[in-house]
């Protein structure tokens, strides 16, 4: 058991120093990261970006939902406004 625990350690100490290296040469300076221009383009690059029909579909949802919230709150204010009018004159 007292293996088990010192063999998981060396594990957890191995995989610790290969995130540390990771990291290092992620933030090390190439010369295209001089120029932000440059690197936001190579970051653009990285990006996994939806399908056109994705960002459609999504957009086409949002539209709809403000259309409707829009319409339910004008229905609402309608009512109450001729409520307004026949209880207070």
């Amino acid at each position: 058991m007292l293996s088990e625990r010192l063999k998981a350690l060396k594990e957890a100490q191995q995989v610790s120093t290969a995130g540390e290296a990771g990291k290092a040469a992620a933030t090390a300076q190439t010369p295209a990261a001089s120029n932000p221009f440059t690197a936001a383009a190579e970051e653009s690059r990285l990006i996994a970006w939806p399908a056109v029909s994705n960002v459609l579909g999504s957009t086409a949802v949002v539209l709809g939902i403000v259309v409707a919230s829009t319409l339910l709150i004008l229905a609402v204010n309608s009512l109450l406004a001729t409520a307004s009018e026949k209880l207070f004159g």
